[in-house]
């Protein structure tokens, strides 16, 4: 279920301790993710784009239905046929859906990027095969936006520390937001602690970061026709 992917867990939260009691503070080769969008380019695409914003604008699973693949991913081994798959997903509790859409929504507004001929996922960062050498084994993240602030604590009245531009960082907690959620574009978002190239330490708003284990919205093309096909956590 999006639960599972989308609320921190006891074993997120003691990986997350764990990690920032072992952080070190030190500098690491930058390496860029560029922006992606398919859409641009694909105009059936840019149709999918425009209907999934419009669902997720008005929390309707309804609207988001008639899009849907005949077979849908709920979790990494959980697949259902379309109907089942709508009829769950409207029976989510509140936090969850609302967890969904917000996801949604942000992955979209980031941009596509195309697998192969017939898949795709959103947001495009998790194709993009990021690598981090902040630490041994450590978590990364994307950082998906143009000069983002970096604060020295979780609130967005603290300290700008540094800022960054579609960039890999080091996420010592391992993605999982934290801190008190503010709200941006309809939706309230946490943060997330990054390293960034430059061994600076702080916190960016969870929107404009892609985690290497974080949410993936998969798409895939039937009958010529893109379609929404569900989700998994990132590799």
């Amino acid at each position: 279920m999006i639960v599972g992917f989308c609320l921190s867990t006891g074993s997120h939260l003691a990986a997350r301790e764990r990690q920032r009691s072992e952080l070190r503070p030190v500098s690491f080769p930058a390496m860029p993710v560029p922006p992606i969008d398919a859409s641009r380019d694909d105009a059936e695409l840019a149709r999918l784009k425009e209907t999934l914003l419009a669902a997720a604008r008005a929390r309707s699973f309804v609207m988001l239905k008639p899009v849907m693949a005949e077979r849908v991913r709920l979790a990494l081994h959980d697949f259902k046929m379309r109907d089942e798959a709508a009829r769950q997903m409207s029976e989510w509790e509140p936090e969850a859906s609302e967890a969904f859409w917000r996801n949604l929504e942000n992955a979209l507004t980031h941009g596509f990027a195309v697998t192969d001929a017939e898949s795709a996922v959103a947001p495009y960062a998790a194709a993009a095969g990021m690598k981090c050498a902040y630490a041994p084994g450590a978590s990364c993240a994307a950082i998906m936006g143009t000069r983002v602030i970096v604060r020295a604590a979780p609130r967005s009245y603290a300290p700008v520390v540094a800022v960054v531009s579609h960039e890999v960082v080091g996420a010592p907690t391992t993605g999982v937001p934290e801190g008190p959620a503010e709200p941006a574009g309809g939706y309230r978002y946490q943060w997330v602690e990054v390293v960034t190239s430059s061994g600076k330490v702080g916190f960016v708003s969870e929107k404009f970061v892609y985690a290497d284990l974080g949410l993936v919205f998969e798409f895939r093309k039937e009958k010529g026709q893109w379609r929404f096909a569900g989700m998994t956590s990132g590799d």
